[in-house]
């Protein structure tokens, strides 16, 4: 239920103090007419009853549902809406296609005024994306992603950390085409293009995935020498 601070609150049971005023539905009181009061107390249950309802059921419906092979930029009305990641795939102008269970669009102005020729919308994705775009003299410019906080907690945490922990296990080095540290275990020389067999790690300095520089490490032993080790 709706949280509402007042209500009119009527609830009038008593036998014979509502009567409902048929004829007067259609030609209303003239004046010099007597209000009756059955009359009144029925105008005054009926009103209660019909607030009291649109109270209740103001949150019922939270959103409308966008159906397959619609299109958001459409939607200029402010308002909540739903659509699936199912139907996401025949909608036109969603900022990604069959991305989690629903997304949720919310349609804002950009100015205090009706103008639909200027708008906000948003949309939530399930896992939480969200995405922002603008509507300015009729026209949707793209969608922006933005961070969210884990991201952006992640990010403050890792920032000036540009040496991973620990080596990326790989399967190739051929496949090491990126920036990077990286290791594998191969059970022959021609294993996984490593030099040697065994775990074998080192790094990679890229211009693109075309030119690449990888410098390699065989992993030190107890009884050799790290200078001593295949390079």
């Amino acid at each position: 239920m709706a949280k509402f601070e007042h209500s009119l609150g009527f609830n009038i049971t008593s036998e014979g103090a509502l009567v409902e005023p048929h004829k007067f539905k259609t030609t209303g009181y003239k004046a010099g007419d007597k209000l009756p009061a059955p009359h009144f107390n029925w105008f005054l249950n009926k009103t209660s009853k019909a607030i009291a309802e649109l109270q209740n059921r103001a949150w019922d419906k939270i959103a409308d549902t966008i159906e397959a092979n619609d299109d958001l930029n459409n939607y200029s009305t402010l308002g909540l809406f739903l659509y699936s990641a199912a139907n996401s795939s025949t909608i036109d102008n969603v900022p990604e296609k069959g991305v989690g269970y629903q997304s949720l669009l919310i349609v804002l102005p950009r100015l205090l005024n009706n103008d639909t020729s200027n708008r906000i919308q948003i949309v939530i994705t399930q896992p939480s994306k969200v995405f922002v775009r603008n509507k300015t003299g009729g026209n949707w410019d793209t969608w922006n992603e933005y961070a969210t906080k884990k991201e952006l907690d992640n990010a403050i945490a890792n920032h000036g950390r540009h040496v991973p922990n620990n080596c990326a296990t790989i399967e190739d080095w051929n496949n090491a085409v990126t920036n990077g540290w990286y290791m594998s275990y191969s059970e022959n020389d021609e294993d996984k293009n490593a030099p040697v067999k065994g775990w074998f790690f080192g790094h990679v300095i890229a211009h693109n995935e075309n030119y690449v520089f990888q410098e390699g490490y065989e992993f030190t032993k107890s009884s050799t020498k790290a200078t001593e080790l295949t390079k």
